[in-house]
């Protein structure tokens, strides 16, 4: 399975705004990927 990691501006801007960031996201929540994210970024 793909593996993606994100910019905090892109994951941020996935969940406020519509475009590519918007569709990352709808691919990790269909887990056609995994989002994998450092232990600072949810902090």
């Amino acid at each position: 399975m793909l593996r993606v990691v994100l910019d905090t501006n892109v994951l941020v801007s996935g969940l406020i705004m519509l475009g590519k960031p918007r569709e990352l996201l709808s691919i990790i929540a269909r887990r056609e990927a995994t989002l994998v994210l450092s232990k600072e970024i949810p902090e």
